[in-house]
């Protein structure tokens, strides 16, 4: 059986959940937010600039990094081969220097 009585749940009283708070850049349910023609069309004007920006920016970014792959993958490659030089010469060398 449980520990807790009938009169124990009347007599607890139920947690309040905090009342939201309001910030003073919050529109007012009085107040409405209204574009006339004008301005609903300069914002879609911007909206398409800006998202025109974006592309360009992508584009630009997405270039910029195949670029810069292939020069990794060049020095990538440069370097490969001087290690395998200095393998040759190191063999090269230790071979020259062991006593007969």
């Amino acid at each position: 059986m449980c520990p807790c009585t009938e009169t124990d749940a009347v007599t607890s009283p139920a947690p309040v959940p905090p009342k939201p708070t309001t910030t003073t850049t919050d529109i007012g349910h009085d107040e409405q937010l209204v574009l006339s023609s004008n301005e609903l069309q300069r914002v879609r004007g911007e909206m398409k600039e800006l998202q025109a920006a974006m592309d360009q920016l992508r584009s630009d970014c997405d270039r910029r990094m195949k670029q810069l792959q292939v020069e990794l993958d060049a020095e990538k490659s440069s370097r490969l081969q001087l290690v395998s030089e200095v393998e040759q010469l190191k063999k090269i060398v230790t071979t020259k220097l062991r006593p007969f």
